[in-house]
């Protein structure tokens, strides 16, 4: 009797496991990627919340402090500007970037396009984004969110 109960708790928690990974392999890729010297982190995310919104986040990685001059996002040739506050542009992790809010379709070319200042110096990173599947999503009714 026990260890039919054993067997059967087993059972439901490896269905409900392997449920829950084929729901979030499912679900749409985050885009993700690195600068090309490694000193930016970009991705572009849906938020935690039960609606269909997404957004961008940008850190960097790198030794110092960069000053952002100019930051811009392109989706499928499609190029919008992001404005910064002085705070933001001094940061060194800037989250939920404004207008970036719908999902990536399939084939979606995305990148963001960085210019910065650090020691004196003028720099522009491009980073293309590449889609990366997920695991393991927590569905959007469980943050209660609206």
């Amino acid at each position: 009797m026990r260890l039919k109960k054993s067997i059967a708790i087993t059972s439901i928690l490896i269905i409900g496991l392997a449920g829950w990974m084929i729901y979030s392999y499912n679900q749409p890729p985050i885009l993700k990627s690195k600068s090309t010297d490694g000193n930016w982190s970009a991705e572009y995310v849906p938020m935690k919340s039960n609606k269909d919104i997404w957004q961008g986040n940008l850190r960097w990685d790198g030794k110092g402090q960069p000053e952002i001059e100019e930051l811009s996002f392109t989706l499928n040739d499609t190029k919008t500007e992001l404005s910064l506050t002085e705070s933001q542009k001094n940061s060194t992790s800037i989250s939920e970037l404004p207008s970036l809010s719908s999902q990536p379709l399939e084939n979606t070319e995305a990148s963001y396009i960085i210019k910065w200042q650090q020691n004196g110096e003028e720099i522009e990173e491009v980073i293309s984004l590449k889609p990366q599947k997920r695991f393991f999503v927590v569905p959007g009714f469980l943050y209660g969110n609206n």
